[in-house]
């Protein structure tokens, strides 16, 4: 059986600046958690992040 791909999304840079490769990728991750990647020309950063809480900043960060 073959195994899904876990990228659910992948997210381009919206800077406008036509030669930017930067971008993030998000992807399911066990126990209610997600994973996302930023990516650059010279790095990949992750980050582990559980959905609840992430959501919780989101709703925050909205409201101000």
């Amino acid at each position: 059986m073959a195994k899904e791909d876990p990228i659910k999304q992948e997210i381009k840079c919206e800077c406008g600046g036509d030669d930017c490769d930067l971008g993030v990728l998000i992807s399911n991750f066990p126990e209610n958690k997600i994973k996302i990647q930023i990516i650059s020309k010279e790095n990949i950063m992750s980050v582990v992040i559980d959905k609840n809480k992430l959501m919780e900043k989101l709703n925050e960060t909205n409201k101000s």
